[in-house]
């Protein structure tokens, strides 16, 4: 089972846009502008991606990017909790021999920050993050990877995502995605059921 973490395991979606608009909004005054529709436009993308497309000075970048995440770390922080129905669905996973892995476009410390906060890190066998993939979602690397990294074939494996953007990495890579609508939608019958 390889989830996708923001939107699926953690309701962390809401997170990642107040850190960026904070992180962006000292940036104004550079004609930098992040509106609602780029917002959901471009939700899922790593900040990385979404400076490219939002315009934003190559020597802007990598402050705006540093504030980002310092930004998301204390938001998780603040207000990551676990979830009970996920709790129960990755318990039921493991108890059947399921091994479990998470393929996220988000950066490796908000992946682990998530996984601890909310109790979830006892569970997982495989993390990749952007920083591991050569080409974030909707490109099919990072589960190529994980499929490799857990010696399965596509065919063995199901994705769980809640954004267009990782069911199209998913189905990229040739592997059955049961799609859903956030934390709350995941539970082991639904997974079951796909």
């Amino acid at each position: 089972m390889l989830f996708d973490l923001d939107g699926v395991l953690v309701e962390a979606r809401p997170w990642h846009r107040l850190a960026l608009r904070q992180a962006l909004a000292p940036y104004v005054e550079h004609g930098i502008k992040f509106s609602t529709e780029q917002e959901i436009e471009m939700e899922g993308l790593p900040t990385t991606v979404k400076l490219d497309r939002l315009g934003v000075p190559e020597h802007l970048r990598a402050a705006i990017n540093e504030d980002k995440q310092r930004l998301t770390l204390r938001l998780i922080h603040q207000n990551a909790k676990p979830l009970d129905n996920i709790v129960d669905t990755l318990v039921r996973l493991k108890l059947e021999g399921k091994r479990i892995g998470i393929c996220s476009n988000a950066k490796r410390a908000t992946v682990y920050a998530c996984m601890w906060r909310t109790g979830i890190v006892k569970y997982i066998d495989l993390v990749l993050s952007n920083e591991e993939a050569r080409f974030p979602k909707p490109d099919p690397c990072i589960y190529q990877m994980a499929l490799s990294a857990m010696h399965i074939p596509a065919s063995e494996a199901v994705v769980v995502e809640d954004h267009p953007v990782g069911v199209a990495a998913a189905v990229a890579a040739g592997i059955r995605c049961v799609q859903v609508n956030g934390p709350e939608d995941v539970s082991y019958r639904r997974l079951c059921e796909g």
